[in-house]
């Protein structure tokens, strides 16, 4: 094997074991979620007597509407083409999210990847390059992508990176369930009264 071969090989392999450990991540996250919030395949009859989230916030959301989305979804297309405009497609099945729903209506993304912007404080006349940060997980507000229409970053970033460990994991979900409910205005007026 000549050492061009070697490389393209040892490349795919790398970015083979990236994708496969970043899907272990999104699957492990989901399924906290859902096991606190539910999902929509699940009858809530199945909830035994006695069975309660473990976070204050779950059973509130859960009796609210809230569920993750499951299924087929929290993963961009494998064979990507941006509407045509690729000649060759992209596999993009590694961009990677989770989606909480109220109801049948998308409620907040937690995305793998947080959107980021030069925030050049140092360097007031250069352009602002937009990034993604890798791994980094952020809030993202349903019908948004995490910049709103001048380029700023409207995604809340938070300062969760993978690889999570179970006390990181659970610490996130937590955060998760604090900000859905903090942010639901009907459950922060019933516990007003």
């Amino acid at each position: 094997m000549n050492t061009e071969d070697y490389r393209q090989q040892y490349f795919i392999a790398a970015r083979k074991l990236y994708h496969d450990a970043r899907k272990v991540e999104w699957r492990i996250l989901r399924e906290k979620l859902k096991n606190e919030l539910g999902d929509k395949l699940r009858d809530k009859s199945e909830d035994k007597p006695g069975d309660k989230p473990e976070n204050k916030f779950a059973a509130k959301l859960k009796q609210a509407g809230y569920w993750v989305q499951t299924g087929n979804s929290g993963h961009g297309a494998k064979t990507y083409k941006s509407g045509s405009t690729l000649d060759v497609p992209y596999d993009l099945s590694n961009w990677r999210w989770i989606t909480i729903k109220k109801g049948e209506e998308d409620a907040l993304i937690v995305s793998l990847q947080a959107p980021d912007r030069d925030s050049n404080e140092t360097k007031k006349n250069e352009p602002r390059n937009h990034h993604i940060l890798e791994d980094r997980i952020a809030f993202i507000a349903p019908g948004t992508d995490g910049f709103d229409f001048c380029g700023k970053v409207t995604a809340e970033v938070t300062k969760f990176e993978l690889p999570l460990s179970n006390k990181k994991a659970n610490s996130l979900v937590n955060l998760v369930l604090k900000r859905l409910y903090e942010s639901d205005d009907s459950l922060a007026s019933s516990d007003a009264r």
